[in-house]
């Protein structure tokens, strides 16, 4: 539920709540990128070529041939801006581990999943795993969300489990497996 993430103030009014969420949304999310990529895909355990033949004879191929549509969503986290006066300055900010960076991280964060990722995988049909990366100030999380089964587990690099992160909305756990 959104007002998990932004949560109403005292006394605020409805309609005053929805445009401050509306413009919190509007400040960070302008538009996306869709690329195409070919990709191969393993169905099964490794083959040896024989083995791999006689699937392919038998009408049960072992690699499937795949398009894959790659979109990029670019949302910057107003807490970490830096400005720049002509020249890019490239040393870290010195707050971008902040209490207010990692709050607005996770409101955008929780923002997305609500209003995208939950919106849309439903709605996908034909697509038995979608992968989802993540990238923040706070690193980098893989989602696996297994649409054949409905389950879905997250392989990250030292991230929480499900039941220790529950801000992602997404339904996915995680592992301390490298991606």
């Amino acid at each position: 539920m959104i007002g998990d993430y932004i949560p109403r103030q005292k006394g605020e009014a409805e309609k005053a709540y929805i445009t401050r969420v509306i413009q919190f949304i509007d400040d960070r999310i302008g538009g996306f990128s869709i690329s195409h990529v070919s990709g191969r895909f393993r169905v099964g355990k490794i083959l040896t070529r024989k083995e791999s033949g006689d699937k392919l004879a038998a009408d049960e191929p072992n690699l499937i041939d795949e398009t894959t549509a790659v979109v990029r969503f670019i949302i910057p986290c107003a807490s970490s801006k830096i400005e720049h006066d002509g020249d890019f300055e490239l040393a870290e900010p010195e707050d971008a581990h902040s209490e207010a960076v990692e709050q607005e991280i996770a409101q955008i964060r929780g923002i997305f999943f609500e209003t995208f990722v939950e919106a849309l995988v439903p709605s996908i049909r034909g697509e038995k795993l979608i992968w989802m990366l993540e990238t923040t100030l706070m690193g980098q999380r893989l989602y696996e969300l297994n649409l054949a089964d409905r389950g879905s587990k997250t392989t990250s690099g030292g991230q929480q489990t499900e039941d220790e992160d529950e801000d992602t909305g997404s339904g996915t756990t995680t592992s301390d497996d490298d991606a």
